[in-house]
């Protein structure tokens, strides 16, 4: 009976463990399921990969093929801007040499004539006489190549008959430059550039024939020309020349005028207007 008992009681106790035992023994069924199932993500997640890539290579190509586009467009771009470039310097190198080419000998004060032992005046004082005097040779040439070409639907009159004036006269007579003028212009431009004053009276009250007298032994005829604002030789002679709402038309008149043989220039700031340039002109005249 003890025997049985014993037996019974460990076949009980055998039970016992053996149910404890597979109660708490280690999962090693579970853990190979689990290598395996974490071997087949890893192979779903390749997979995944793999077509990730395979789809992102066209979109990579596409992504290439658009910058080689816009790379292309930009070096095109940057051909056109560079040849525009070119075009502009190359158009501006012929305007220059075609400018220089017909002004012919306007910036060569060398040609101007004079028989006044002293020259005071400045090199481009100088020019605008030049330019005077290039005109003068033939105001018809003149006017066709560098007033009629500014004529617009917005012109004056004063334009249209500028060029009409000119057209009808071949050629002037060109001015000698006379120191005495030059002095007499120079006297006024100087004091009058201070101020915000125009005209031909002078700041300190004489007038033009008082002055003509001072800086000039002698002379027969006589005139004056001034321009306010206008900063080059050409566009100085030609706000003259139209003379644009002087009904006198004197400006234009003493430029086209036959009578004048010599002239003196001055170019100075002007308070009001920035610039003014005094033209003296006479006849016959000898330097005091």
């Amino acid at each position: 009976m003890k025997i049985k008992t014993g037996i019974k009681v460990f076949v009980f106790l055998g039970a016992i463990l053996t149910f404890s035992g597979s109660a708490f023994a280690k999962p090693t069924l579970r853990t190979s399921e689990f290598s395996q199932k974490t071997t087949q993500q890893k192979k779903n997640l390749e997979n995944k990969f793999k077509d990730a890539r395979e789809r992102g290579w066209p979109l990579k190509d596409k992504m290439l093929k658009d910058q080689n586009q816009k790379d292309d467009r930009q070096r095109n771009q940057n051909q056109k801007d560079k040849n525009q470039k070119d075009k502009n310097q190359k158009d501006l190198k012929n305007d220059k040499q075609n400018q220089n080419k017909n002004k012919k000998t306007a910036d060569d004060t060398s040609v101007i004539r004079t028989s006044s032992k002293t020259v005071s005046a400045s090199d481009f004082e100088l020019s605008i006489i030049a330019e005077v005097n290039l005109m003068r040779s033939n105001p018809r040439d003149y006017a066709e190549k560098y007033i009629k070409p500014l004529i617009n639907s917005r012109s004056s009159s004063y334009w249209t008959s500028c060029v009409r004036d000119m057209s009808a006269i071949s050629s002037l007579g060109t001015l000698e430059y006379a120191e005495g003028l030059y002095k007499m212009a120079k006297a006024h431009s100087s004091t009058q550039g201070k101020t915000r004053e125009t005209g031909h009276d002078r700041t300190n009250g004489s007038d033009f024939s008082s002055e003509l007298n001072k800086y000039g032994k002698s002379y027969s005829y006589a005139g004056e020309n001034i321009s306010y604002g206008a900063e080059t030789a050409r566009d100085i002679l030609i706000q003259l020349l139209v003379d644009d709402g002087v009904s006198s038309l004197g400006h234009r008149k003493n430029l086209l005028s036959k009578e004048f043989t010599a002239v003196g220039i001055s170019y100075d700031t002007h308070k009001a207007y920035r610039h003014m340039c005094v033209m003296d002109f006479a006849k016959n005249w000898v330097d005091r």
